[in-house]
């Protein structure tokens, strides 16, 4: 008797230890979080071959437990030494990671006085007023002295991934100044597409009182609100519990490029949806509407007194004759019909051509190469604008 409560006393306790070890596997990060499931695995393996002694059956499968756990041994020894490899790799921000991502890039909220929400990005301070724009305050009131640049966009114009004044609005305001009074006021709100930034103009035109509107077009501003880029881009998951998966694409450099080559493989087998696959499959009704849209936004200013709205867009992976090319016209079509200022992007799709500009292999936005690009686009049209001359620096 006293023989098997010992051996219910030590089951017990042996299947204490998984669990126990699973709510600190919540506590960890990195190369830990390997030999915590290690321990797991191989204590859930040992509890249950130990149920041999009240199961004959498991007694039976004794060989087997002991195959299972030399093969889990060898796999959870071979991640912790490829995790331990990312580890130590760990590249300087300033250098171009490759296969993981530094830990200065990651992302971690802030309190900033002001700011409805404030993080950092890839070591970059992103502040978002309640507006969801990059600012920390009110715009100030309008000048007399000055000419104002009113730009609206997304987060390409809001600028993710780059610093404030390295986004192209900013870009456009520091070249101007040193002619023009000039000031350069940034609109851009994550997420915004073609119906949701005439609402932006609706809204601020009057207050802000700008001499000039700019719209930087981005390709997925065809889309409607509330439909997100890739939409069906967790098809096919990975036959995991979600905990689990979190944990290990979120604190381990192994589970995050192992996430991102699964993500990788399935869209170029077509069971993913990329970005263009999701424009393209109802685009006629998409285009029905931006084409509305931006009607819409041009005879609002026209109808308050400005010129017309300034466009151009936007593109941080120019590819002559690809996809986005092909889009990138269509817009710039509609944009025209509209009765807008179109700067065409033919020669900056032939002198970019297949160049990729994005922040890094984690945040797809436009990096600062690209962004000084389409400042300088915006800067060779609005430097020869007529109504400029009137705020000419005197030197």
């Amino acid at each position: 008797m006293n023989s098997n409560r010992i051996k219910i006393e030590k089951l017990i306790l042996m299947g204490l230890i998984p669990i126990f070890f699973i709510f600190y596997l919540f506590r960890t990060s990195g190369v830990i979080i390997f030999i915590v499931l290690y321990i797991i695995l191989i204590s859930s393996l040992f509890f249950v071959k130990h149920l041999g002694t009240f199961f004959p059956y498991f007694q039976r499968k004794k060989i087997f437990f002991n195959k299972l756990f030399l093969m889990l041994t060898s796999v959870m020894l071979l991640l912790t030494v490829i995790e331990s490899f990312f580890w130590i790799y760990q590249p300087r921000p300033g250098t171009q990671p490759k296969l993981v991502m530094p830990q200065e890039w990651k992302k971690r909220n802030v309190k900033i006085p002001g700011a409805f929400e404030a993080f950092y990005w890839h070591d970059i301070l992103h502040v978002h007023y309640k507006s969801g724009m990059r600012r920390t305050e009110p715009f100030p009131p309008k000048s007399d002295h000055q000419f104002r640049i009113m730009i609206v966009g997304d987060s390409m114009t809001y600028g993710y991934g780059v610093r404030e004044e390295e986004t192209y609005p900013m870009q456009i305001e520091t070249a101007l100044k040193r002619n023009f009074n000039v000031e350069v006021l940034n609109l851009g709100v994550n997420g915004m597409q073609s119906e949701g930034i005439l609402k932006i103009v609706r809204k601020y035109t009057l207050p802000l009182q700008p001499d000039l509107i700019i719209y930087g077009v981005c390709l997925n501003d065809f889309l409607p609100p509330r439909v997100a880029d890739y939409s069906n881009n967790m098809a096919y998951r990975f036959p995991l519990p979600e905990a689990i998966k979190e944990i290990l694409s979120e604190r381990t450099f192994l589970g995050r490029l192992g996430s991102d080559a699964y993500n990788n493989i399935l869209m170029k087998l077509g069971l993913r949806n990329d970005f263009f696959m999701d424009v393209l499959k109802d685009f006629n009704n998409y285009r029905t509407r931006f084409a509305r849209d931006v009607k819409e936004m041009n005879d609002f200013a026209l109808d308050r007194g400005l010129p017309p709205i300034v466009a151009m867009v936007l593109n941080q992976f120019p590819e002559l004759n690809s996809k986005g090319y092909q889009l990138a016209i269509a817009a710039e079509q509609h944009l025209t019909n509209a009765g807008m200022i179109v700067i065409p992007t033919e020669e900056f799709y032939k002198k970019y051509d297949k160049q990729v500009m994005r922040v890094s292999q984690w945040e797809g936005h436009p990096n600062v190469k690209a962004h000084k690009i389409f400042a300088d686009f915006f800067i060779a049209h609005l430097q020869n604008r007529k109504e400029l001359e009137k705020y000419r620096i005197m030197k």
